[in-house]
């Protein structure tokens, strides 16, 4: 293992208002959209647990998602989802798994279903890479989440219903274009006794 590791999401999903208890899991593609009655976001799931050892310090985290369809602009925001038992084949804008509510449809409560701390924000001004530092999102979940992080995407900025769209895991077309969460991190340094019993 070293550093630095780019991952693609393990589970990915996109919440629509307008079909509220639609499944989109196996969809090639993340919606956000702001519009009364309509609003449309997406939800990830990374699973780093097997890359990060014990002990490192993650020094930075990149989420990093590809717009395809851009139809206006915004702001876009990435938060810490609380909700971290949610499935990718049955979450939907009402429940975030089979007999579970959301706290608020949409994974809209702030003390249940996300968090505003450490949010991240980016500009979506055209098609191509959008970046998010969620370094501090990424640490609490090596240090709390087992080493999943969780993240809960949505836009501000207009409501005119339009839909903007990103490549999802599963689109197979140029895989390259997926979602990834880019990790670096440090290790300590063996000294004295350690490093004496490591050459053992």
């Amino acid at each position: 293992m070293s550093s630095p590791v780019t991952i693609i999401p393990t589970i990915d999903n996109s919440l629509q208002q307008d079909g509220a208890t639609e499944n989109h899991g196996n969809y090639p593609q993340l919606e956000t959209r702001l519009t009364a009655g309509a609003n449309r976001k997406s939800l990830l799931a990374f699973n780093f647990s097997a890359l990060v050892p014990a002990g490192a310090t993650i020094t930075v985290a990149t989420l990093k998602l590809n717009c395809y369809t851009y139809a206006a602009s915004r702001t876009l925001t990435v938060q810490r989802l609380l909700r971290t038992d949610w499935v990718e084949m049955q979450s939907t804008w009402n429940i975030f798994k089979t007999s579970s509510n959301w706290g608020t449809a949409g994974a809209l409560n702030a003390t249940t279903d996300f968090t505003t701390t450490d949010a991240a924000t980016t500009s979506l001004t055209g098609t191509g890479w959008l970046n998010w530092d969620v370094t501090n999102q990424v640490k609490t979940a090596f240090a709390s989440v087992g080493g999943i992080a969780h993240f809960v995407l949505s836009e501000s900025g207009g409501a005119d219903g339009v839909v903007n769209q990103y490549h999802a895991r599963e689109y197979t077309t140029n895989t390259a274009l997926r979602p990834q969460l880019y990790i670096e991190y440090t290790v300590p340094s063996l000294t004295g006794a350690a490093f004496l019993l490591r050459m053992i």
